[in-house]
């Protein structure tokens, strides 16, 4: 029986894995990761703009990535 996930259940799955992002970030030494702030794109990888009636800005948010390191 193959079970298919509707757009509930795929929220349901996002809103589950925030404690493995927050675990991570615990676990992470801060000198290896920095947090950037990038613009927000959609599913199909459009941006999305920024809505003028809220205070918070839509169109950026903050990413975790890796720091680069330099070689010799």
């Amino acid at each position: 029986m193959s079970q298919r996930f509707g757009r509930k259940q795929c929220q349901g799955l996002k809103n589950s894995m925030n404690w493995f992002k927050k675990f991570i970030k615990f676990i992470t030494p801060p000198s290896l990761t920095e947090e950037v702030v990038v613009r927000a794109r959609t599913k199909k990888g459009r941006y999305i703009a920024d809505d003028p009636t809220t205070i918070q800005n839509e169109a950026y948010k903050k990413v975790l990535r890796k720091k680069s390191i330099k070689k010799k």
